[in-house]
This record gives C-alpha cells, structure tokens and sequence, in this order.
C-alpha cells in the first residue's frame, strides 16, 4: 500500500489598519493538493490512482472595536475546488466582551469546508494506517459548522484561564459504503451527517520560574449514515453511532521549570479515555 499527500501552498495575507477602531484583513491562498494511492496484492495491482486539485481561496475579514469593552469581528472565505463547478461560501463571526476589567465573554461562528478526507472502514478490526483521498467530483465538500462560546478570566500574576462550550454540525460526512458494487465507481462512499459537541477548561501560568498550563476536555459525537439507502436511519442497523476515535475525556499537563538563565526542565502528561 502506498498513499502520498502533496500540499503545495501560496498564500499572501494584508492587514489595513484603517483607524484605531477598524483593522481590515484580506489574503489570497492557491493549493495544489497531490494525491497517490496504490494498492498492489502479490503481482496485481488492484489501484493505482494519481490526482491532482487545485483549491483557490480569498477572505476579506473586518475587525471593528468601537470601545475598549466590545470587539467585533466578521469575514468570509470564497473557495473553488477544481473538482466542483460551484464556489463554496464561509461566512465567519466573532465577539469579545469585558465584563470587567480582568473577565471577558467570547463568542464565534463560522463555516468550514474541507476537500480531503480518510477513508478508513471504521468497522476494521486492524487499521494501520488512514488513507487520505479527495474529494470526489460526484460528492459535495465535506461541511461543518462551529459554535463556540466562552468565558476568559485574567487572575492575576501571569494567571489565566479560560472556560468554553462548543457544538459543531457536519454534512457530507463521507465513508465507505458496506454496500457498495464492484462495478459500480459512483458507489464507493455513503453521505452522511454528524455533530460533535463538548467543553474545554484551560488554566495556565504564563510568568515566573515555573510555568506552564493544565486543559481538560469533555467531547461526545453521533453520526448517521443511511447504509442501506430506505430512507430511515435506525440506530439498531449500525446507522448511528459515535465515531471510534472518540475521546470523551481528556486531560493535558504541560510544565516549564527555569532553573537557572541556561537551563530549565519541562514535563508532560496526557491522558484520555476511549469508547472501545
């Protein structure tokens, strides 16, 4: 089995900074996305597939703070995929505001579109390694959407934390499909949906001899696939259920000791649970 990824990428980005209260931000991106996939069993080879993308996108985001207590901010990202006839539309939004002086409110929406995606049988009893293909020309761009809110404490002496909950709907999830004909090429991917959503909890020290910060995080996922095309999605038919690389717990220890202007130690700890 060979799978290669190429990602060759041109990106130019300018900021105008307009007035203390307006910063306007516009940049121009070009990638081409290579992809090479080969599977060869004893002497045959049964794919041998080599293909080339080209993703061309442009953003114009505005950064508006009319006080020192509220910021807002609002963009969009136009993308052509050279595989699709149509352009895809990313809107973005975003706020910050203090509370007081050292507790501030955050929010943020956007639309995402990605044009590469694994296509891993996640019913494998041994998955080694996840193959990376893009997007086909018969399937829409796999969709999400972010929903993030938040809360960011400043507690003093370097201190800082930080408390957010997020909800993220996908759309044109793609995986194999169990059901799919040898002779049919149209047939090789199932469209589905899906929603991630869960809280993150950050604390962290930023000055002083010791340093570093503590995260945990709390995530859950469902996924619906009409397998058998009727129509219907019945979790008793294997047609919902939570992705196998869920975390539902996870916990990040990051620690920096300086002990003298040369030396200094750090430790990290990682943890996380697992629905197999």
């Amino acid at each position: 089995v060979f799978n290669k990824v190429e990602d060759w990428t041109l990106k130019e980005n300018l900021e105008w900074y307009i007035s203390s209260e307006h910063t306007l931000t516009t940049g121009l991106e070009i990638k081409d996305l290579g992809i090479d996939f080969k599977l060869d069993v004893g002497d045959v080879s049964w794919i041998d597939d080599s293909e080339s993308n080209m993703i061309y996108s442009g953003i114009v985001q505005e950064r508006w703070q009319p006080n020192p207590v509220i910021m807002l901010q609002a963009g969009l990202r136009v993308t052509k995929y050279s595989a699709h006839e149509n352009l895809y539309y990313e809107p973005r939004l975003g706020f910050k505001y203090l509370l007081s002086t050292d507790l501030a409110l955050k929010g943020a929406w956007g639309k995402y579109n990605q044009f590469l995606f694994t296509s891993q049988d996640e019913d494998a009893i041994l998955s080694i390694v996840e193959f990376w293909n893009p997007i086909p020309e018969n399937y829409d761009a796999k969709s999400v959407e972010h929903y993030i809110l938040g809360l960011e404490q400043w507690i003093g002496d370097g201190w800082f934390a930080s408390l957010e909950g997020y909800y993220k709907p996908y759309s044109n999830t793609l995986v194999i499909n169990p059901n799919q004909k040898f002779n049919d090429p149209d047939d090789d991917y199932t469209q589905g949906t899906a929603e991630i959503y869960g809280t993150e909890v950050l604390l962290k020290k930023n000055s002083g001899r010791l340093s570093g910060w503590l995260g945990y995080s709390y995530m859950k996922s469902r996924q619906e696939f009409d397998f058998n095309w009727d129509g219907q999605v019945i979790e008793s038919d294997g047609e919902i259920y939570s992705s196998k690389y869920d975390q539902p717990h996870s916990v990040n220890l990051v620690l920096n000791f300086k002990l003298n202007a040369k030396n200094s130690f750090g430790l990290t700890l990682s943890n996380s649970s697992s629905n197999l």
